[in-house]
């Protein structure tokens, strides 16, 4: 099953965060716990980890651009797995999306 990742809220006034660097490319393998990339917010730069095991499936934000917390910034699944409804819900989906948040 196709995992969303996302920027979790690390304090109440977090809104948003930069994606400083890509760790990981898509196409490559992920461990659980794996850091995908570092963000930074006002406060301090962290890495994204992996919740899952599989395979970097999209990245829908790049270095550079800023992210809201609980939106989904990539998606981590299995090789020619379809994640046809986490692209769908990313693209329309303007946003903090609380839904977007889940561990798995």
């Amino acid at each position: 099953m196709a995992t969303k990742i996302v920027i979790p809220r690390e304090g109440q006034s977090m809104e948003s965060a930069t994606i400083v660097n890509w760790l990981v490319e898509v196409g490559d393998k992920v461990d659980f716990a794996q850091p995908l990339c570092e963000v930074e917010s006002e406060k301090a730069v962290f890495d994204i980890e992996s919740p899952v095991e599989g395979t970097l499936l999209e990245i829908f934000y790049n270095k550079g651009d800023s992210a809201p917390v609980l939106k989904t910034i990539a998606v981590v699944g299995e090789p020619e797995e379809k994640y046809d409804d986490i692209k769908q819900k990313h693209n329309e989906s303007s946003g903090e999306d609380k839904e977007d948040y889940h561990d798995e």
